[in-house]
């Protein structure tokens, strides 16, 4: 019985020692990659930050092409543009620009 004991213990003893041996490795293998470790979560980081600036230009572009769709087949919507943002108008028609004096608005 006492003999049964002894190798009990003795496995365990085994058993830990090979654990705490293991975890000394970990530790070591650990302290000389921390390095590359911290450069791995920098390229992840990177990587998400692009994808998202991927995301942002591709709905940009989406948005840029319905643009060039109405451009070339919508004529409404290119003399919209004509007007409000390069200031055109039609060969009959006179621009009125309306000047109001600002401290009379903040009256």
């Amino acid at each position: 019985m006492i003999g049964g004991q002894k190798d009990k213990k003795s496995r365990i003893y085994s058993v830990l020692n090979f654990f705490l041996i293991l975890i000394v490795i970990c530790i070591i293998w650990l302290y000389f990659n921390i390095k590359d470790i911290k450069r791995l979560f920098q390229a992840m980081d990177l990587l998400d930050k692009e994808k998202t600036n991927v995301l942002t230009i591709e709905k940009n572009n989406e948005q840029l092409k319905r643009e060039i769709g109405q451009l070339k087949n919508d004529p409404d919507y290119v003399e919209k543009i004509a007007r409000e943002q390069h200031k055109l108008k039609k060969t009959d028609e006179k621009r009125l620009i309306i000047e109001v004096d600002k401290k009379e608005s903040k009256k």
